[in-house]
């Protein structure tokens, strides 16, 4: 997952309450374009089970991982989506728990810390989009 991530991609993880499972993707692009997209397979998100991580997942929330090349940095976030507008019409996603690590094993592991102790290390981060 790694090298994926430092190669540009976007890990972002939800989960299906239905049939209690986690779906993943690797996003190349940004919010306009999307240049390459990898849909993971069950087993390759396993190291999130069990986790507090996978808990707010379930309730709802999105995992997103990226790296950050000039900072040598990874970068794990757990996100809620929100919406504005008097028809909900604009949605953007509010920063629920966000850690930094020199490895995106660290990241998470920092990540699953601060779901444990319920601390915010990254003020809310709104990204605005229309539907």
């Amino acid at each position: 997952m790694e090298e994926y991530l430092k190669k540009g991609y976007k890990l972002s993880v939800v989960a299906d309450r239905q049939i209690n499972r986690l779906n993943g993707a690797l996003i190349l692009g940004d919010s306009l374009s999307i240049e390459g997209l990898e849909e993971l397979k069950e087993e390759d998100l396993d190291f999130l089970l069990d986790t507090n991580i996978a808990d707010n997942l379930y309730k709802g929330k999105t995992l997103i991982a990226t790296y950050n090349l000039e900072q040598n940095l990874f970068t794990s976030s757990i996100v809620e989506r929100k919406y504005n507008g008097p028809y909900n019409e604009e949605s953007y996603y509010e920063n629920v728990v966000s850690s930094l690590a020199t490895t995106f094993a660290g990241s998470l592991f920092k990540l699953e810390k601060g779901l444990e102790k319920g601390k915010k290390y990254v003020k809310c981060n709104r990204q605005v989009r229309k539907m």
